[in-house]
């Protein structure tokens, strides 16, 4: 089996088994109790794309193969991969609202990308582009 990684996804791949009867692949993650779940099944080809992941953590994963009766096959040998670090900065991709004139209060809206996950959002405001302060503080 051969893994790829990346801050939030890993994609592996692993070679065919030599059996007619093949109906799936079923890959198994280990749980925090040391124990394999099932965590995609795969039909039609030798490598999936797991995403969700979290930045510098070790994954273990396992694949078996099921034929069209059911029987599970041997699995695989276990690969351990690390995601890397989540080095991308989030980027604002709308800030709202616009420039104008308001009344008593501005409801301020912002949307976020971000490769992971972005933990918080902070609206600050400034008169002089120096100091900062924070206004509203939002947890994801």
């Amino acid at each position: 089996m051969r893994a790829i990684p990346s801050a939030s996804r890993i994609v592996l791949n692993w070679d065919d088994v030599p059996e007619d009867d093949l109906w799936y692949y079923q890959v198994e993650c280990k749980n925090a109790s040391g124990n394999f779940v099932s965590v995609a099944v795969v039909y039609d080809k030798r490598g999936v794309e797991l995403t969700n992941l979290q930045p510098e953590t070790v994954y273990t994963y396992r694949v078996r193969a099921i034929d069209l009766l059911g029987n599970v096959g041997e699995v695989s040998d276990e690969i351990s991969v690390t995601t890397i670090d989540d080095t991308t900065a989030p980027v604002i991709t709308s800030l709202g609202p616009v420039s104008s004139r308001y009344g008593n209060s501005i409801n301020l809206r912002a949307t976020i990308y971000d490769n992971v996950s972005a933990v918080s959002e902070v609206f600050q405001i400034s008169r002089d582009n120096i100091n900062w302060t924070d206004i509203k503080y939002f947890d994801r």
